[in-house]
Parts: structure tokens; sequence; C-alpha cells
């Protein structure tokens, strides 16, 4: 369609009837009606005269040409003035002309087209990781913000993309056209579709990522693959011109080939609007806290915290404090050593009371190179505190001096109730202790109350092959404690096979020896394992000092054990450092079942009273009995015990909870099957989520293995075991933290329960720095670009313009026109009247 320029008669026509005081009112209506119009005025802007059957203008200047010729061919010939035939002659080519331009079909156009908009894809993640806070913050680059923060800041800053889409226009009547977007005219034609993503892809309200109230991300796993190709599939009926990605770039997915080929098929690039910080920051929390669920009143509890370092975090400046809740009181407090990657601290406190009893443990800096994880600074753990004396008995062979010592001690101690043998004594000798006996126990049900049992240096065949097995299933079931005094006759050289072979922590018992009297005397020295276990924290009530936990100047061992190799997993406690600088293990320990069995190869600690009294004896003493009973107090005074293998989990992989049961009573029930359920705590509701039945089995067998704890003697006859021991394999099967509940109507008044922390293997919070990498890739191989959040206002011109757009002209036609009927009848009766005048009709 040829446009061509008003003429120029219309133009004077215009201006002289803008002169008459009814112009602005009329003008533009009689020019109207004059031209026949309906649809399209004159006086809009843009308005031009088209054709129908368009020509080009040499074909114009030809049919002028003729029509010039068709008149002078018509009146050559006639009789009459030269000047009226001239004259009549073009009155003629008007004639011709005008049918010519009625014929192309003259029409008034006004310029229309219709416009289909892009689709602008925002993808947001929404995805816990998002709650880290390392983004910098834009007044203050110093200060360190969430990453969903610095996404919220970014889209106040640019606005523009939170526009709406411009509506399509009406080819009925248009209105006049819109003015451009006052914020961003590149957004005009485009429509930006919001997704937030997680797992899955949804509609997502972007008003809401800038409001004050925010709901915070919680989703625990970044998908975005499936984030890109839902928003590819929502958007597959029009033209898409990019996708703007907002994350911090970790997911659990590769972005595959197909995808990639996907998107450059269509030249769909993705720019990727990275969060968070390009370079991990050096960030400290807490990863666990280890305590013990039992313990005794007013004893030295150990609480171990775990410190979780992110970015190469040095652990220097930092403080981990353990606080009462309900005093606010700081119970105790402990700092890294002086290595920059100490990720663990140790920290132990006494309670009064009896009862369950909350505490919170917090991390604090002293200095500002130490950054804090806000989400992990503090946690609570709750410890039950009960109030007994724990009952130790002592079997020693003859009285030396260590004996004589530490038998009255233990007959001193308010927190022990004790009982001793000496092999070696007379008839007439009274056995001493609390509760004194006139025999070694014979039956499961005699060694049943004791939680610490200590062997002195005690031949073997003083126990029968029975009480062997019933001290191995003391240790083992019940969860006592073993203490073992070495010395020069019998321990352990005598224990070399038999039962209790297994109860000592060296591989050859046979092999011990006392060490060189070249390397005596030796000096006493804790391990940190002595300080994880609350043990050896000798405090000096003279010394200047009081934080200290070893003493100075204590009096060298002139006779100890060499106990040459170790088992596997034997923790060392204490060494002994002899006058030629070489160490060698003096305290060891190591788990056996339910309890632990914890070796002495020295009995010469009663030298430390040497001008000290007992002060420095008695703590040594006490704190390791009360760490050998740490064990027998998890299972209770209810006489059931019930444990998962492990404190945290995750979804789908397997961990083993078993109980035991040592009260005779509930054993006489024979139960066949305990059942548990499985309770979340993080959805506010109490109804299950899943349900599993323990059922019974034997130390040492698989869980659920048949012919365990309840099974009958040989020969048919019912036997009521020791020990009840049931156990099952459960899979959590979802995240957050799930409550074990025993059920069973026949342990329901015991409370019996058990928390456990699930997670998900793809949990991102497992791995929190932003993957810069990811995103480049991604915008790369796509022909996008990766665009800093301060620099959002670049999109608009970086993505492309795919809108569609169509003609959409509104015409109207001027051959019916009035004017073109007046100006054929005006050129045809001036013709005729031309004619007659002339005489040629």
């Amino acid at each position: 369609m040829n446009r061509r320029p008003t003429p120029g008669w219309l133009c004077v026509l215009s201006a002289v009837s803008v002169l008459s005081p009814a112009a602005p009112v009329h003008a533009a209506a009689w020019v109207d009606t004059l031209f026949g119009l309906s649809r399209v005025s004159w006086s809009q802007p843009g308005t031009y005269i088209g054709w129908r059957y368009p020509l080009p203008m040499w074909a114009w200047v030809g049919l002028v040409l003729l029509c010039v010729g068709v008149g002078w061919v018509s009146y050559n010939r006639l009789l009459g003035s030269g000047v009226g035939r001239g004259a009549l002659a073009g009155v003629r080519a008007l004639i011709v002309l005008l049918v010519v331009m009625l014929l192309a079909g003259p029409m008034l156009v006004l310029p229309q087209e219709r416009v289909e908009p892009d689709r602008l894809l925002v993808l947001v993640d929404r995805s816990a990781s998002m709650n880290v806070a390392d983004a910098a913050s834009p007044g203050d680059p110093t200060r360190r913000e969430p990453r969903y923060t610095a996404l919220s800041e970014a889209l106040r800053q640019h606005p523009y993309l939170l526009g709406n889409p411009p509506e399509t226009p009406n080819t009925d009547r248009p209105d006049p056209p819109e003015p451009a977007n006052p914020v961003n005219p590149a957004m005009r034609d485009r429509r930006v579709v919001w997704l937030g993503f997680d797992e899955n892809a949804y509609p997502l309200d972007p008003r809401k990522l800038i409001a004050p109230d925010a709901a915070q991300p919680e989703g625990q796993r970044t998908m975005i693959r499936t984030a890109i190709e839902s928003a590819l599939q929502q958007s597959s009926d029009g033209p898409v011109a990019g996708i703007v990605l907002f994350s911090d770039g970790r997911s659990a997915q590769e972005i595959d080939g197909e995808l990639l080929q996907r998107l450059r098929q269509k030249s769909i690039g993705v720019y990727s609007v990275p969060l968070g910080a390009e370079h991990p920051l050096a960030v400290l929390g807490l990863d666990r806290i280890d305590a013990p669920a039992r313990a005794m009143v007013n004893d030295l509890t150990p609480i171990t915290v775990h410190l979780q370092r992110e970015g190469g975090a040095s652990t220097l400046g930092l403080r981990a404090r353990l606080i009462d809740p309900a005093t606010g009181e700081v119970l105790d407090e402990s700092a890294p050593g002086k290595g920059e990657a100490d990720e663990t601290l140790h920290l132990s406190a006494r309670c009064p009371t009896p009862g369950s009893v909350p505490w919170r443990v917090e991390l604090v800096k002293d200095s500002a190179s130490v950054a804090l994880n806000p989400e992990r600074s503090s946690d609570n753990v709750t410890i039950e505190f009960i109030d007994r004396p724990l009952r130790v008995l002592y079997v020693e062979g003859y009285p030396r001096w260590e004996y004589r010592y530490l038998k009255n001690l233990l007959i001193r101690e308010k927190t022990i109730k004790s009982s001793i043998i000496l092999i070696e004594a007379d008839r007439e000798f009274a056995q001493e202790g609390d509760v004194p006996l006139a025999r070694l126990p014979v039956t499961p049900e005699e060694w049943r109350p004791f939680d610490v049992i200590i062997i002195g240096d005690v031949p073997e065949n003083y126990f029968s092959s029975q009480q062997k097995t019933q001290i191995t299933e003391q240790v083992s079931q019940r969860g006592a404690g073993l203490f073992w005094l070495g010395g020069n006759y019998h321990t352990p050289r005598d224990y070399a096979t038999g039962p209790f072979a297994a109860l000592l922590p060296m591989r050859r018992p046979e092999g011990v020896s006392p060490i060189d009297p070249s390397r005596l005397p030796m000096a006493v020295q804790p391990t940190a394992m002595a300080r994880e276990l609350g043990v050896l924290e000798l405090k000096d009530p003279q010394s200047a000092d009081p934080a200290e936990l070893w003493p100075t100047g204590l009096p060298g061992l002139m006779w100890a054990q060499d106990l040459g190799p170790l088992k596997l997993a034997t923790d060392v406690i204490a060494v002994g450092r002899g006058s030629q600088s070489e160490s060698a293990p003096l305290l060891v320990r190591m788990r056996y079942g339910s309890g632990q069995s914890l070796y002495q190869g020295t009995d010469e600690y009663w030298r430390w009273r040497r001008g000290r009294g007992d002060i420095f004896f008695d703590q040594l003493y006490v704190q390791l009995i009360h760490m050998l009973g740490r064990s027998r107090f998890a299972l209770g005074d209810r006489g059931v015990s019930f444990t998962v293998s492990s404190p945290r989990g995750a979804i789908e992989q397997p961990l083993v909870v078993e109980l035991r049961i040592d009260d005779p009573l509930i054993l006489q029930r024979q139960l066949r099957t305990i059942a548990v359920e499985v309770e979340q705590t993080d959805n506010n509701s109490n109804t299950p989520i899943d349900h599993l039945e323990l059922t019974p089995g034997t130390p040492g067998s698989a869980p659920g293995t048949p012919g365990g704890a309840n099974q009958g003697q040989a020969g048919g006859d019912e036997a009521t075991p020791s020990v009840g021991l049931y156990r099952a394999t459960w899979r959590p099967s979802t995240t957050g933290t799930l409550v074990l509940r025993v059920v069973e109507p026949a342990l329901a008044d015991l409370n019996l329960l058990a928390k456990v922390e699930a997670t998900s293997p793809l949990d991102e919070m497992l791995v929190r720095e932003a993957d810069y990498d990811n995103l480049r890739e991604l915008s790369q191989q796509t022909a996008g670009k990766v665009v800093l959040p301060v620099n959002l206002g670049e999109l608009a011109t970086l993505i492309p313009n795919r809108a569609i757009r169509t003609p959409a002209d509104i015409t109207e036609p001027l051959w019916r026109s009035p004017l073109a009927l007046v100006l054929m009848v005006l050129l045809l009766t001036g013709e005729w009247v031309g004619r007659k005048v002339l005489r040629l009709a």
C-alpha cells in the first residue's frame, strides 16, 4: 500500500475552515462528512491516503499522459474555438483521470498494528539457601544480609521488571496510543512471567518479594533444570525473549545437553543474576553438640561442641558459652587452642538439683574478624540429672598403697555407695564399704545393682566362669563400667585368655610389663580426650589461675606398665612422659557394648598426696568413676533404654532402633513385638508419619533376628532372660526433627522416646556457598549473560525484543464518498455545458 501526501487543496480547505469561530468544534466533523468517513477521522495524527490497488509512480505518470491524450484526441478534430476545445479536452482528461483514480481504490488509512508481546521468564530461587546472609549490603559493603533481601533491594531499585504488559489495541475504534513506559520503554511490548522455584516451579507474585513482610524461602532443594523446563512449557504458545534467573547457582541437577540445545534452537538466552558472595565467606557456626542424655547430680558433666567452619574460617577470637537459661548464669566457657582450624570445644558444668535441665550453648566472638552464622550461633541441650549414688564394687587382691587410699575415698564419697572385697584379708577381717559383702555376687540379679566394677591386681581364677560371663553381660548389656587397676602380679597378664580378654583394651595382655626404670619417674599428662570426657580436670585451690585444669609440680610415678599395642577404637586419656621424653599410654578406655572398659597402667597416684593431701587423688578417681557410671545412667532407673544408632540420619538411609529391658517384671511379660510411632515436630501435629515394630534380637545379631532375648531355653522350658533386646531397621522418610515414641501399652507409662535430625542428601544447606561458575556456564552456553544485582537495569537493553507485530491498519474507502460523487457530477456537468456553449452537442 503506497502512501501519498494529503492533497494541497484539502490542506487549504482545512486552513480556511479553521478561521471560522466554530472551527474547533465543527471542522473535523465537516471534513469527515465530506469524505464519508465513519471509522477514521482526518484529525487523527498519522492518517494518509492510500490505494487499494497501488501503482508505481511511473504508472501514474503514464496514466496522466494517457488521460491527457484521450482528452486531446476527443476534441482535436472538432470545429470551434481552440481555447474552448482545449478547456473541454482538459475537463475530459480530468474525468478519465478521476475514473482511473476511483478504480484504483483510494482510501484513508490510519496506521495500526497488532502486537503479540514476547514473554520474559523470570525465575526466582525460593530454596532455603536464599536465607544465607553472605550478600553485600548496597548501603554498607561490610555488612552482610540474606540473599533474598539482596534480591528485594535490587527489585526496588529497578522496578521495571514488575510492570504489567500493554493491552492489545481495539481495532474497532482505537483509543490514542499508549504513552511510552515511563520507567523503561524497552519493556512496553513485553509480558513478564514470574515463577518461583525450589524442587518445582510455581507462579509467584513479584510484589510479595518487595513487601516489608515478605516470607522467607523454605525450599529444601534447588532444581534449576526443572524450573527452566517448566517455564518453557508454560510459555510454549508465544515468543520468549529470554530467561532471567535469580539464584545462588546451587542445584541438585545438572543442565543436560538436550535442554541447552533446545534453548539455542529457540534463541532463548539465560540471563543469570547471581545472589550471594562469589567467594565463600569465613563463617563459623554450631555443627552439633554431644552431651549425655542423663547424668548424676553434682557430677562434672562434659559437653562437646563441634563447630562448622565455612570458607576456611579461623576459630581464633571465638568462645563457646554454656548458659543456664533460667538464671542467665554462664556455667562454663571455652576457647579454641592456638590452632586456627580447631573445630571442637569442650564445656562442662554441674547441676545441684535433679530433673530435666535445659542448657543453652552460645558462640560469642571476641574479634571483629570472626563472622558467625546467625542461624547456627546457639542451640539447646537438655540433660536429665538423677539424684542417686553410684553403686561401686571394688575387688582387690592385696592391700597395696593405692588400695588403702582408694578404699577410704569410696567410703567417704557421698556420690558413691561402695562394696569392697579384699581377697587376702584374714577370715576375721570385716569387709569394708557402705554395703559390705561377705562374698562376690554369683547371679545376674546380685550383679545388677552395680554401676561400676573395679578389679585390682586379682588372680584370674578368683572369678568362676559364670561370674566372668555375668560381669561381661553387666558391662555389654546393662551399661556398667569396668575399671582395671594394673598390678605387679596378675593384672592384666592373667586375663590374656578367656572372657575377660575382650574387656581389656590392649592387644597382647600377656606382653604387658613394667616400664624400664631408666625412664622413670614419669609425669602424667592428660590428652584432648580427657577434656572431651570431662576427666582429669584437677583444680588446685591454691592456684592463682582458677581456670587451670592441670596442676604443675605433681610428683612423678615410680612404677608404670608398658601396655604395648592397643586395640582399634581405644582412646588414650593420659600418657606418661619419662626422663627420656618418651611418652607411653597410662590410662586408656574403650567402648564395649553398652558399657565402657577403663585400664589404668599404674598404682602410683597415691604419691600425689605428698604435701597436698587427698585433693588431687580424690578428684582423679571420682571423675573417672563418674565417667564410667554415665553409660549405666543412660539405661536409667526405669530398667529400660530406648536408643537410635545415630542422632542424625539421611532420608532412606538405615538406622538401627534398639530397646533394652533390664527390669525382671517387664521381662516376664514376654513381649513379642514393641510398637513405635514416628512423629514430626516441625509440622505442629501429633499425627504419626511412620510406624515400626521392634522384634527380639540378641547382642551381636542382626536386627530382628529370631531366637533372641525372649526365646526360651533348650528343652522347651520358658526362662526369663536377664536382658531383653528388641531391634528394628528404620529409614527416615522425611526431613526435620523426628521423634520416635514407644507406644506399646506395656511400656507407655515410661514415656520412652528418641529424637533424630533427618536430612536429605540433596539438602543444599549442606553446602551453603554460591556457585557462580554454574551460572556463568549456563549463560555462556545459551548466549546469555551474567548480570550482577547492582546492574539489573542493563537487562532491558540486553534482552532482545521478540514481540510479533502484525499490521492492522484501519481503512476508509474514498471512491464512494460524497466528495467523489460531487467531483464527478461537476466535471460531467462542466463538460456538457461547455459542449453546449461551443455548439458541439
